[in-house]
């Protein structure tokens, strides 16, 4: 593998850097969401629905003018549920733990503001800001330190940043907390430091239900004797059928694995204890297990095995199909890797580490439950915890950027016409190339959707 670790700049220039490209995506995002409310029609009117603005806070003054337009899609549910509680069943299907985030910001904001209140609304975009920014910035770090590219790492970032999710990621939603939960549990697992990436991953869980995904990378590092060997490449380890992780190890991954999913149980006991004890209330007090989770996922937001794949869908599978191409990318260029014969092939999939195939198995198995199961639109956002879809977006894109600089340079006017094997492959370089600027487009225009109440988001 390429890299430019040895012309990358310092960490700390590096993470400056990539705080300027967070200040510069939040610009551009303000800047395209007052133009949208300024000069557009919203298409759904429940972003009136709760009231973001505070009684003291002047309707003229740019934070209540940002609030409001912020106030779209599930932040409406996000706000409702931090300013009064869950009141709805239906309500069960958004996670605790942003709204009391929330809350708690703007409880302690109002202790020390003048006015005395300040909006949950307000809170969840600021500490949204804050987030983000830690999430860019670990990101970069987890990919320069897992591929030593500097390229890569910094591609990643900006993908995060401007991808088509970048409205969602500055609103009052969940996914920046997640990624930056996510990520900073990635980086301390890849440092030795499994207890705080457990914490970590535990908090991602009380956002959003995708954090049990993180079970297996949770088990995994906790069943080595030493954590550092996450870093190293497959081929190092002499055999997989003669490892046998210590009784202790064992124990600790069972922790992990309780601590990981603990939120997400914590989440159901209020609902079994209010509508199934102790007479059954409800249809899903039955089931087994009886999760009213997954019960509100179905009955009021239609997701279920292949309940989705109606024609009138197929517009919504369009959307998402840059982000399902890219996985199927990557899942053919890994399986490509592991089984086809070859020793060029065989030395890409031995050198891969063991954190770069954890942590992108839950990316893997995420889109396949999106694809088949759930609204598949959701990808756009729903992705932005996975360390692994950025990484090998940025891959194809630097990897493509460095072919065809190198053709570039090595033009000569008596060269060979090119053969058709050759024009495929430089087909799809010059189409990896053009992922970021892609994706910065997409996510352009969604800042517009997005505003204005339309789909994807």
């Amino acid at each position: 593998m390429q890299t430019d670790t040895e012309h990358a700049p310092s960490r700390g220039a590096a993470v400056r850097h990539v705080l300027c490209l967070v200040l510069v995506s939040r610009l551009w995002i303000f800047a395209g969401v007052l133009l949208a409310v300024t000069f557009g029609t919203a298409y759904d009117v429940s972003g009136a629905l709760g009231p973001p603005r505070a009684a003291t806070m002047p309707a003229a003054t740019w934070t209540a003018t940002w609030a409001e337009a912020m106030h779209r899609w599930d932040t409406v549910y996000f706000a409702g549920i931090a300013t009064r509680g869950y009141r709805y069943e239906q309500e069960l299907a958004f996670f605790p733990g942003w709204p009391v985030a929330m809350r708690a910001l703007a409880s302690a904001a109002a202790a020390a503001s003048p006015l005395r209140h300040v909006p949950v609304l307000v809170a969840g975009l600021v500490l949204s800001s804050a987030v983000s920014a830690a999430a860019a910035v670990s990101l970069y770090l987890l990919t320069r330190d897992v591929f030593h590219d500097h390229a890569r790492a910094l591609a990643a970032a900006v993908l995060w940043l401007f991808g088509p999710s970048m409205v969602v990621v500055a609103g009052a939603y969940t996914e920046a907390a997640f990624a930056a939960c996510a990520f900073l549990g990635a980086y301390a697992l890849l440092h030795g430091r499994r207890w705080t990436a457990t914490a970590l991953l535990a908090a991602a869980s009380a956002l959003r239900s995708n954090g049990l995904l993180h079970l297996p990378v949770v088990v995994g590092a906790h069943l080595l004797t030493d954590p550092r060997a996450l870093a190293q490449p497959l081929g190092a380890w002499p055999s997989w059928r003669s490892w046998r992780p210590a009784p202790r190890r064992i124990l600790a991954a069972a922790v992990g694995a309780a601590a990981v999913g603990l939120p997400v149980a914590l989440h159901q006991l209020p609902a079994w204890w209010a509508f199934c004890y102790p007479s059954p209330t409800r249809p899903w007090c039955a089931a087994t297990p009886p999760s009213v989770y997954a019960f509100v996922q179905s009955h009021y937001w239609g997701n279920g095995f292949l309940r989705y794949w109606t024609p009138n869908n197929v517009p919504n599978f369009l959307l998402a199909l840059p982000h399902v191409a890219l996985t199927a990318a990557s899942v053919g260029s890994a399986a490509s890797a592991a089984w086809t014969a070859g020793p060029g092939r065989r030395a890409a999939w031995r050198s891969t580490t063991l954190a770069e195939l954890l942590l992108t198995l839950p990316w893997w198995i995420l889109v396949g439950m999106l694809v088949t199961a759930m609204h598949v639109q959701v990808i756009l956002r729903v992705v932005t915890g996975s360390p692994a879809f950025y990484w090998t977006a940025a891959g194809f894109y630097v990897q493509a950027r460095r072919v065809l600089a190198a053709s570039s340079a090595a033009v000569a006017s008596s060269a060979p016409s090119p053969s058709a094997a050759s024009r495929r492959g430089s087909m799809a370089t010059t189409l990896a190339a053009a992922i970021l600027p892609s994706y910065v487009l997409y996510g352009s225009v969604g800042i517009v959707l997005f505003s204005l109440f339309y789909p994807p988001a």
